[in-house]
């Protein structure tokens, strides 16, 4: 990450009125013998988001006496990555995607809603607009436990999709399935496209081929 890419970061952060960024992840896979594949992914996360962001090993993510305004840039971002961890057994072992989608939705929405007063005295429920990475969540579940972490990709979901919107019809065949496979440590990749573009379905890869097939997400618009 170069220093103006981390400073149009953190200067949206500062205009929003964000003290961080980054994503909810939501494990699903609870079997006994993942535990230790949950804690090195949660770990493989972290490091490889900072050697990204920073563009220098783990080991060295203290802060040099003699950095550069890019280093220190990148370690202010660094520094203000979040990663929401949500891991209960009893709420989420085995849900599957359509689920995750109406509970993740339903947390964004009670989040973001408040009760105002008007100038009568009278209430009034306002909604106020979640940042766009309320819009998507990771999800670690079976398959990114045992061949994501080896392969490197975690899943990223489309927290909006409906199957409705995207079914086949003869001109058009269905390409896009609500979730991708991301690359551990292109979480600002992510939150960028985000960030300009608003929907994951304009820069998620593209699969003709059914959900299991498409590509994996390194940060690039691979479908363009």
């Amino acid at each position: 990450m170069d220093a103006k890419a981390a400073a149009e970061l953190l200067a949206k952060l500062n205009s929003d009125g964000l003290s961080h960024w980054g994503f909810i992840l939501y494990r699903t896979d609870y079997h006994p013998e993942h535990e230790a594949q949950w804690a090195e992914l949660l770990k493989t996360i972290h490091q490889s988001t900072f050697e990204k962001i920073c563009n220098t090993q783990f080991e060295c993510s203290a802060l040099p006496t003699d950095a550069s305004h890019e280093r220190k840039l990148q370690q202010q971002v660094w520094e203000a990555f979040k990663l929401d961890v949500r891991s209960d057994k009893g709420l989420y072992d085995g849900v599957g995607i359509d689920m995750l989608r109406k509970t993740h939705m339903e947390g964004v929405r009670s989040d973001h809603e408040a009760v105002m007063i008007n100038n009568e005295g009278e209430e009034k429920q306002q909604y106020n607009m979640p940042p766009v990475q309320a819009w998507v969540f990771l999800l670690a579940d079976t398959d990114v436990l045992t061949e994501g972490l080896q392969k490197g990709w975690i899943k990223v979901v489309d927290a909006q999709y409906t199957a409705e919107q995207y079914e086949s019809n003869r001109r058009y065949p269905r390409s896009y399935w609500g979730w991708m496979k991301m690359e551990l440590g292109v979480s600002e990749r992510l939150w960028g496209w985000l960030e300009m573009l608003g929907e994951m379905y304009d820069f998620a890869p593209r699969s003709y081929e059914g959900e299991y097939a498409a590509s994996v997400f390194d940060g690039e618009m691979l479908h363009r």
